[in-house]
């Protein structure tokens, strides 16, 4: 797994992680309305409401991922396992891919 792959994954999990502690930080009891996600089967004009503390949650679980497969990666694991771990990534990545510094290559 290449290093800038890695860190612009955890770029986006960190703001993502922000947002979410802004929202608790207005209203602790609350949820947050999270954008509607291109291609989704909601219709428009639907709203997606998350709890603050599940986004959190949600982004240590991913960071958590993405720096398990960069280990994974610097002790020259299996080619298998990494394969499987890069393939994890791509897909922890799809939903950053209008991210002007996402690239095409890391689509799954």
């Amino acid at each position: 797994m290449a290093d800038d792959f890695a860190d612009f994954l955890l770029a986006r999990i960190a703001e993502d992680g922000a947002v979410a502690r802004e929202a608790q930080d207005a209203d602790p009891n609350g949820a947050y309305l999270l954008g509607l996600i291109e291609g989704s089967s909601l219709s428009p004009g639907d709203r997606v409401m998350v709890h603050p503390k599940r986004a959190l949650a949600e982004c240590e679980a991913k960071q958590w991922i993405v720096e398990q497969v960069a280990a994974l990666s610097d002790m020259h694991e299996p080619p298998t396992t990494l394969v499987l771990g890069d393939g994890v990534l791509r897909l922890l990545a799809l939903p950053y891919a209008d991210h002007p510094d996402y690239r095409q290559e890391w689509r799954p």
